[in-house]
């Protein structure tokens, strides 16, 4: 288990699942598809994003 991801690697890994990026607000991206579930995501320059962070996006977006 990979201890921490970059934010280009879950806006992929997001967008191959048929998210698309809503809106940006300050440095937290909001994703949506079209079952109306909604994943902010942090986008904070270049630093990693930590497991437990990781782990809440997948619960959000029922990726899990």
């Amino acid at each position: 288990m990979p201890k921490a991801m970059k934010y280009s690697q879950i806006s992929k890994f997001l967008l191959e699942n048929w998210f698309f990026i809503k809106r940006q607000t300050w440095s937290h991206v909001i994703f949506k598809n079209n079952k109306n579930r909604t994943v902010i995501v942090p986008k904070h320059s270049n630093k990693d994003i930590p497991w437990p962070t990781i782990n809440s996006i997948l619960k959000q977006a029922w990726l899990k």
